[in-house]
């Protein structure tokens, strides 16, 4: 009996063996099964999934640089107008004044010269006419004393 017990025993171990043999070898096609459709999937699936993805951030991140950079972009053209508006508005000023001083200067000796002319050297000739008349006056009025005197 113990020759059937063992022979039984060792046929039930080499069942078991085989049936785990056979469990192993359905597990490793089993896995390789998962591994070929995960496989597949990454390959197919996941890379439409990825660009897909990609091409949502590209695009949010797209607005938020193009609103940052047109606002930024906004910023340094109103200081570079305000800053090339004031040089230009002090460049102006200065070209303005120193214009005008020379028009100026010009206007107003011009004027001055045309007044002088205009006034004065009247004025001056009159005083002068009337002053060497006095004199002439005089110098005949006492000539002819003279002359009277000495005849």
């Amino acid at each position: 009996m113990e020759k059937v017990v063992k022979a039984n025993a060792d046929a039930l171990w080499a069942r078991i063996q085989e049936g785990n043999a056979k469990q192993e070898k359905l597990e490793r096609d089993h896995v390789k099964q998962i591994t070929n459709m995960i496989s597949n999937y990454i390959k197919k699936d996941m890379s439409s999934l990825l660009e897909t993805i990609i091409k949502k951030e590209i695009f949010s991140i797209e607005k938020t640089i193009t609103r940052s950079l047109s606002q930024n972009i906004d910023k340094a053209m109103n200081q570079l107008e305000k800053s090339v508006s004031s040089k230009l508005e002090a460049t102006v000023a200065r070209k303005i004044q120193v214009q005008f001083q020379t028009t100026g200067k010009q206007a107003l000796q011009e004027a001055l010269r045309t007044s002088v002319e205009a006034t004065l050297v009247p004025a001056f000739e009159k005083s002068c006419k009337a002053m060497f008349e006095k004199i002439d006056g005089t110098f005949q009025n006492g000539l002819l004393n003279h002359i009277t005197a000495i005849q």
